[in-house]
C-alpha cells in the first residue's frame, strides 16, 4: 500500500514537472505544503496499517477531511502565487510605462532643441555669409568658431548617442530595462556605450528571469563605476548563429578599494539559473582596465 502511494506521489510530481518549479521557489510556504502533503499520505498509511478495518469508517472520514484540507491549501497556495505574480507584473508594467515616458520626454526635448538649432543655425550661416561677402577674414574666423562651438554644444547634449541602437530592441520588457539603466548611468555621470545591431524580439528563457539577471548585473556595474573619475560602462547585445549574448563591461577602479566586482555576483543567483536552464552560460573576467560579465543564451535552431 505504502509503495503504491509513494509511486503515485512520484508520478504526480514528475508528470507536472514540479521539480523545476519548486527549485526556483524556495520559500517557507513551499516547504510547509510539501511537508503537509507528505505527512498526510504517511498518516494515511500508518492509520490503515495500525487499525486495519476496526475503525475503517472513522479513519476514512478523518483522512478524507485531511485530504480536503490539503487540497484547499494547495488551491490557496497557487491562487496566492498567481496574485503575487500579477502584482509583480503590474509593478513591472508601471515601471515600464515610466521608462518609456522618460524615453519619449527625452526625444521631445531633443525635437525642441532641433527646432531652436535650425533657427539659430540659419542665423549663424547668414552671419557667416555676410562676413564672407565683406571679405573680413577675422570676422569670418570668429563666425566659424561660433558655428563650431554652437554645433558641438548641441550635438553633445542630445540623447541620440545615449539611446543608439535601442530601436532594434523590440521586446518591450528589455527595451524598458535598458532605457531605465541608461538613464541611471547617465545621471551618475558615467560614460556609457550601448550596441544592438540586430533586431531582438524573443529570448529563449523566461523574460522575467532574464530581466532580473540583467538588472542586477547592470546595477553591479553602476555600483562599482559611479565613484570612478573616468568610469565607463559598455552594454552590448549580439546575435550570432544560435547564440544570443548580453555583454556588460565596466571599467576597473585605478584607486585601491575594498570593493570587488565579484562581491555583487551572489545576488544574481547564478547557480539556480543554471539548474533551471540548460541553455544559459554565464562568464566573468577581469583585467587591468575592464571587468567583463557575459550572459550567453543558446537559441533553438530553425
Amino acid at each position: 500500500m505504502y509503495f503504491v502511494i509513494a509511486s503515485a506521489f512520484v508520478y504526480f510530481f514528475n508528470y507536472f514537472k514540479l521539480t523545476n518549479y519548486f527549485q526556483t521557489r524556495k520559500s517557507a510556504i513551499t516547504g510547509i505544503i510539501l511537508g503537509y502533503i507528505y505527512i498526510t499520505f504517511d498518516m494515511m498509511y500508518l492509520f490503515l496499517q495500525h487499525f486495519n478495518l476496526r475503525y475503517a469508517i472513522l479513519i476514512a472520514g478523518i483522512l478524507l477531511f485531511i485530504l480536503i484540507q490539503a487540497f484547499f491549501i494547495i488551491i490557496i497556495f497557487f491562487i496566492s502565487r498567481r496574485r503575487q505574480k500579477k502584482v509583480y507584473q503590474d509593478k513591472f508594467t508601471e515601471e515600464q510605462v515610466e521608462n518609456l515616458k522618460s524615453y519619449t520626454d527625452r526625444l521631445e526635448k531633443d525635437q525642441l532643441k532641433l527646432r531652436h538649432f535650425k533657427h539659430d543655425y540659419k542665423n549663424l550661416l547668414f552671419s557667416l555669409r555676410t562676413v564672407a561677402d565683406e571679405q573680413d577674414y577675422d570676422a569670418m574666423n570668429q563666425a566659424l568658431d561660433n558655428l563650431e562651438n554652437y554645433s558641438d554644444d548641441y550635438l553633445n547634449n542630445l540623447s541620440m548617442d545615449l539611446y543608439k541602437d535601442l530601436n532594434n530592441v523590440k521586446n518591450p520588457y528589455l527595451k524598458s530595462l535598458f532605457i531605465s539603466k541608461l538613464n541611471t548611468i547617465n545621471k551618475n555621470n558615467i560614460v556609457s556605450y550601448f550596441n544592438c545591431y540586430d533586431e531582438l524580439t524573443d529570448v529563449p528563457i523566461n523574460i522575467l528571469d532574464l530581466i532580473n539577471l540583467l538588472s542586477q548585473a547592470i546595477d553591479n556595474a553602476i555600483e562599482y563605476t559611479k565613484d570612478q573619475e573616468h568610469g565607463a560602462i559598455q552594454l552590448s547585445i549580439t546575435k550570432e548563429d544560435q547564440q544570443l549574448a548580453f555583454l556588460i563591461n565596466n571599467t576597473v577602479s585605478k584607486v585601491p578599494t575594498t570593493k570587488k566586482e565579484t562581491d555583487g555576483l551572489e545576488k544574481l543567483h547564478i547557480k539556480n539559473l543554471k539548474k533551471k536552464y540548460s541553455n544559459i552560460f554565464i562568464q566573468y573576467s577581469k583585467n587591468d582596465k575592464w571587468f567583463r560579465f557575459h550572459i550567453t543564451l543558446i537559441t533553438k535552431g530553425d
